[in-house]
């Protein structure tokens, strides 16, 4: 009888070893569960961001110099929520694919050169990607600017005053 009770024992310690097995495994998988499509999925890139700032900024649901461009910051999630609710869907501040479908139904903000200001806002649109911009699309950074528009920055431009639509060389100047 003695080893009778030492068999249950040790079952019933495999079992428990086993239901925390399962439970590490289930608290340890992504929360970004699912693929692009499926309902689940949480878009963190900051391409889909920064297009989903634009066109937060373009409804004024987001203020100008309020986020970081391409970052799930606060006031981005704050955002996300008040258009999340506002069109009827859970208020949870993450861009998941129902939301995102649901701001592109807005309208995607044209943006040529990528840096998060759409084109019909942007006063600087020939600026470099990566750069980063204030709330009207020109570089923060006054060496970072491009006076003339054709993507070289003014302090790498060696032709400054280039023509607008004209072709230019690493340099800046016409080609």
């Amino acid at each position: 009888m003695k080893a009778n009770r030492i068999h249950v024992r040790e079952a019933g310690s495999a079992a428990v070893l086993g239901l925390l097995l399962a439970a590490v495994v289930v608290l340890s998988a992504p929360a970004s569960a699912g693929t692009p499509g499926d309902s689940r999925y949480i878009y963190s890139g900051s391409e889909q961001i920064s297009q989903a700032q634009a066109i937060l900024l373009n409804e004024g649901y987001l203020k100008q110099d309020s986020y970081k461009n391409g970052d799930m910051d606060a006031e981005t999630r704050a955002a996300v929520r008040n258009f999340q609710s506002m069109h009827s869907m859970a208020p949870t501040g993450l861009l998941d694919t129902e939301t995102l479908a649901e701001l592109l139904s807005h309208g995607s903000p044209y943006d040529a050169d990528k840096d998060g200001i759409a084109d019909k806002l942007d006063q600087c649109p020939g600026t470099r990607y990566g750069v980063p911009v204030d709330t009207v699309g020109c570089a923060r950074d006054r060496a970072d600017r491009d006076a003339d528009n054709d993507t070289i920055s003014d302090r790498l431009d060696l032709c400054p005053d280039t023509p607008a639509g004209t072709s230019v060389d690493q340099d800046g100047c016409p080609v």
